[in-house]
């Protein structure tokens, strides 16, 4: 046997064990084929020497010739390529697996991904797509893209592709066609693309059906909520109205006792009770006012009268109807007005109900030796301000939203012994809110609250106070 027999033959075998744990390692056909051929070369070339083999013949020599230079050629050419085409296939085989996990990714996504042509054709889809649309992939494939976007039609395709390649993206909100007809609301993301001198549409689709029956929902409750507050103002304004009319009586004829007006009465206690039944009365009817405006206010049924409102003379008229229970309480008054006479366009009714209001939660929560500013003026941007400063109890920050609700009073020892709805403020914001002013409020315990009414620019004017002196003599 010739030396370079056995060194083919040894070649040959690594070559072809080698092709054959690639195979188990790979399971690749290609591999599998890799393998038959270099058996193929391995058993050629044993081929030539297993007569030798068989008959003991060993002739180990350097000799051999021309044969034996193209066995071991053959067999190293083999074993080259086994690790050639190793090396190539790993290369390949990482590069697939490497691509098949972001595919594995669309698949799973929960969004819709479709590949559309220029015509239209639906040219690949991840499997959720399928799943929304319940079809089959090659169903799928076989449809066109408005066939299942009930949006787009087929006469209006190009129109669409058109748009489409002139924004590179668009979002919309559609409906998607299931296989059995159904539609269900998807949010749309279409993007233009161009790959290898092909034009594609890469669509993502979510499936919105949950958030729009949450819409609707929502939409429905606030409607319900809606109605049932416009049904409670407007049974609030309806019994508020006939709750007045014999109010007023108990209040009038009360008072006419009290006064004695048509003769003695006889016992003193019975003036007492009358005196307590006029103002008991008064005060129920300060409250029933109040719901009335509120409910009116929250229906929309409150309309402003508009007119020519001085400032100063709206603040005057209000410090004069608190003078005699802040001199009671020992309470002072510091009035700030502007020099140029201030003019409002505004309703004067809400307006005087405004401070009204204001100073008599400034007044009732300020204790007595206290004091209670009230200022007027123009803003430099043309606006007009108003806003009334108390020394009383204050408020802590956290209660200020509290009090900007219908019927809330922040309990305290203090305001347990003074009566009150805890309509002033709402009520105040929403007539503010009317003029289109802002309302702002401040305030710490202790120190006191400041509380502030800004009328914008086009409500505001001023004018010389003679002319105002003119007018009214008109």
């Amino acid at each position: 046997m010739n030396i370079s027999h056995f060194v083919a033959a040894a070649i040959s075998l690594f070559a072809f064990a080698s092709a054959v744990v690639l195979l188990l390692r790979y399971r690749n056909w290609r591999i599998g084929f890799l393998a038959a051929a270099t058996a193929v070369v391995a058993a050629f070339l044993l081929g030539q020497y297993s007569g030798d083999l068989i008959s003991g013949d060993w002739r180990w020599s350097m000799g051999g010739g021309r044969d034996d230079f193209m066995r071991v050629t053959v067999s190293a050419l083999a074993l080259f390529a086994v690790v050639f085409l190793e090396r190539l296939i790993a290369r390949q085989m990482k590069a697939e697996r490497e691509l098949e996990l972001p595919r594995y990714g669309v698949d799973q996504a929960a969004l819709a991904t479709l590949w559309i042509g220029r015509d239209g054709h639906i040219l690949d889809a991840n499997e959720w797509a399928c799943k929304c649309l319940g079809l089959s992939k090659p169903e799928l494939l076989a449809r066109r893209a408005h066939e299942i976007d009930t949006s787009i039609g087929a006469a209006r395709w190009s129109g669409h592709w058109a748009k489409l390649k002139k924004a590179r993206s668009v979002s919309y909100e559609s409906q998607f066609k299931t296989a059995s007809g159904k539609p269900f609301s998807v949010d749309v993301t279409a993007t233009y693309l161009k790959f290898a001198d092909e034009e594609y549409c890469l669509v993502f689709a979510r499936d919105i059906t949950m958030r729009k029956q949450l819409e609707a929902n929502l939409r429905t409750a606030r409607d319900v909520a809606e109605a049932a507050n416009r049904a409670k103002s407007e049974f609030l304004a309806n019994m508020s109205h006939e709750l007045r009319t014999p109010l007023n009586a108990i209040i009038g004829f009360s008072e006419v006792l009290a006064l004695e007006s048509f003769g003695p009465i006889g016992s003193r206690r019975y003036k007492t009770y009358a005196e307590n039944i006029q103002r008991s009365g008064v005060l129920l009817l300060g409250i029933i006012n109040g719901i009335l405006d509120l409910s009116k206010a929250e229906s929309g049924k409150l309309t402003l009268n508009e007119a020519s409102v001085p400032l100063d003379g709206v603040v005057q008229d209000c410090a004069q109807m608190f003078e005699h229970k802040m001199r009671e309480k020992d309470i002072r008054l510091v009035k700030t007005l502007p020099d140029a006479a201030v003019v409002l366009r505004a309703d004067p009714q809400l307006v005087t109900q405004i401070l009204v209001n204001l100073m008599s939660n400034a007044v009732k929560f300020t204790e007595p030796g206290g004091t209670v500013q009230l200022i007027g003026g123009r803003r430099e941007d043309g606006g007009c301000s108003i806003a009334i400063v108390d020394s009383g109890i204050g408020i802590a920050q956290d209660d200020l939203p509290k009090v900007m609700e219908p019927f809330v009073q922040i309990e305290t020892a203090f305001t347990r012994k003074n009566e009150g709805t805890g309509l002033g403020l709402p009520l105040v914001k929403r007539m503010a809110a009317l003029h289109g002013a802002n309302f702002h409020i401040a305030s710490e315990p202790g120190v006191g609250t400041a509380v502030m009414v800004d009328f914008p620019p086009e409500r505001t004017e001023a004018i010389e106070r003679d002319e105002i002196a003119y007018r009214d003599a008109a």
